[in-house]
C-alpha cells in the first residue's frame, strides 16, 4: 500500500471511531507474530504519537494471545514514560497496539459496523 492509501484508510478509521461505530478486523495467515490466523479482532482506539507514528489499539476477544510485533506490549519502541502516559497494556490480556502499516499487512478485512442506536425502524426499509 502506498502512503496515500494508508492516509485514506487512517481517515476512514478516524471518522468511524469518532462516530463510535464498532470496527473489527479479520487476520490473515501471518506466522511468527502471534496473531491467530483467520481470527477476528476489535479495533478499540487509535493513537498518533508525537513522532507521527499511527497506532491502533486492538483486542483479541479471547482475552489472550497478543501480537508480538512492533509497538506490541513489550516492544522496546515504547519508553517507560510513553507506556505510562498512553496506558499501554502489558501482559497476555488480548490488548495490544499495532502500527497502521502492520495492521494493513496482517489484516485481510476491516469491517465497519454502524451504530444504529439513534436510527428509526423505517430507516432500514
Amino acid at each position: 500500500m502506498n502512503s496515500y492509501e494508508i492516509d485514506e484508510f487512517w481517515a476512514e478509521i478516524t471518522l468511524n471511531n469518532r462516530k463510535r461505530h464498532l470496527i473489527t478486523a479479520k487476520s490473515n495467515v501471518s506466522p511468527g507474530d502471534k496473531l491467530v490466523s483467520g481470527h477476528s479482532y476489535v479495533v478499540l482506539d487509535q493513537l498518533t504519537l508525537e513522532t507521527g507514528t499511527r497506532l491502533l489499539l486492538l483486542r483479541n476477544p479471547w482475552g489472550r494471545e497478543d501480537f508480538d510485533g512492533r509497538w506490541s506490549d513489550f516492544d522496546r519502541l515504547w519508553t517507560r514514560e510513553a507506556k505510562k502516559e498512553r496506558g499501554v497494556p502489558e501482559g497476555d490480556d488480548g490488548l495490544f497496539y499495532i502500527s497502521v502499516e502492520d495492521y494493513l499487512e496482517h489484516m485481510d478485512y476491516t469491517y465497519i459496523n454502524y451504530d444504529t442506536t439513534d436510527s428509526y425502524q423505517g430507516y432500514f426499509m
